[in-house]
């Protein structure tokens, strides 16, 4: 008569697969959480090229306490300014988490004052 029970074999095949499925599913979660990071990176840089785009557009000052508080989580922010006749445009490159530098660039029509 087989006794009942798991042989040591089979619960060290069982702990194996937990620990390979456990491995998988935190090295896609790491993933997810850095492409998440990245997305919201890119809308911040998002939301600085409008600030700036708005600022040429009707001639207010740039608020360097603003552009401050929109690049804290922007690795390595730059941000260009080039004008030509009455088009001003303006480039924010930075470094997300998951690849190489990123750059958006907005072209507006300038107001009169200068950037």
């Amino acid at each position: 008569m087989r006794a009942r029970g798991a042989t040591l074999v089979e619960l060290m095949i069982t702990v194996a697969i937990i620990g390979i499925g456990s491995a998988i599913i935190t090295g896609a979660a790491r993933q997810a959480l850095l492409a998440g990071f990245g997305e919201l990176q890119r809308e911040r840089a998002l939301v600085l090229l409008e600030y700036h785009a708005g600022c040429v557009a009707s001639g207010r000052p740039i608020d360097d306490a603003v552009v401050q508080r929109l690049v804290e989580s922007l690795p390595d922010t730059r941000v260009t300014t080039r004008r030509a006749d009455e088009l001003t445009t303006i480039t924010v490159q930075w470094r997300p988490p998951l690849g190489l530098t990123q750059q958006r660039s907005l072209t507006v029509f300038d107001a009169g004052g200068e950037p």
